[in-house]
């Protein structure tokens, strides 16, 4: 036990997400970018395969399906559906997501790689015109620029 609070205390809190950031499309995809990023680099002081499992599930194309897992994958899984339901559990269109995502399977197929790709396809640039609008917003903004 002694040693087991000596190794979570060198390990940093679990990286979370301000839901107040989440009020408009642009800063739904620029939050939930950084949220991955940190959450990607947390998981990595801990596991390089399940970092980069992650970092994966973001760009999967197609439905990571449980019975496509190992053992390890599937416990991985579980544990990072868990976290994302606490984090995105104030954030009302994450919320749905996932729990849609959680009630539509009965069977408890379920798993959190899946979730965060769901939630990737909601909170990412979807269209080249909504890219275009961004891009747009970006660039009709000043930046003050102090001494190079």
């Amino acid at each position: 036990m002694h040693f087991r609070n000596r190794t979570s205390a060198r390990l940093p809190s679990m990286p979370t997400i301000d839901a107040k950031k989440f009020q408009g499309r642009l800063e739904e995809i620029t939050n939930f970018e950084a949220y991955v990023e940190s959450l990607v680099s947390w998981v990595g002081l801990i596991s390089d395969s399940f970092a980069n499992e992650i970092a994966f599930s973001v760009r999967a194309a197609a439905e990571i399906r449980q019975e496509d897992l190992t053992a390890q994958q599937v416990s991985r899984g579980l544990r990072l559906l868990n976290i994302l339901k606490s984090v995105f559990q104030p954030i009302p269109k994450a919320s749905m997501i996932l729990s849609a995502y959680t009630e539509r399977h009965a069977n408890f197929a379920v798993n959190g790689f899946e979730a965060l790709r769901r939630l990737s396809r909601e909170f990412s640039v979807r269209t080249r015109s909504e890219a275009m609008h961004f891009r747009s917003q970006i660039m009709s903004k000043t930046y003050k620029v102090s001494t190079l």
